[in-house]
């Protein structure tokens, strides 16, 4: 399998086959849903199955930018995949817990600041 990056200032992927690591960051809101849904359907459009979103990099969402993971979600599930997240704030967490997000799946928490 090759691995290939592609980044931009708010959206990273390594993608290895069926698998793909994608990290976003800056906001996931109404003037960015779009691209970043257009992305994550090319990546599924093109045969992944199993994406991982970092949502570390994330500095504030609004219900578009929510509504963009669940259709990624929905698509992946539809095609017997997963979307799993990584770098999640126990708030975030629970938001995606909220909508049924696969949050069982979350690979590593972001430590919550003090």
């Amino acid at each position: 399998m090759s691995d290939h990056w592609t980044e931009d200032a708010s959206f990273v992927v390594r993608r290895s086959g069926d698998l793909a690591e994608v990290r976003i960051c800056g906001t996931l809101c109404r003037t960015d849903a779009s691209a970043v849904r257009r992305r994550l359907g090319h990546l599924i459009d093109a045969g992944v199955t199993c994406i991982d979103l970092d949502l570390g990099g994330i500095q504030d969402a609004d219900p578009a930018g929510l509504a963009t993971l669940v259709i990624a979600a929905r698509r992946l599930r539809g095609s017997h995949g997963r979307l799993s997240f990584s770098a999640l704030s126990d708030e975030s967490a629970e938001i995606l817990s909220r909508l049924h997000l696969f949050v069982d799946d979350v690979s590593e928490r972001r430590p919550q600041a003090v």
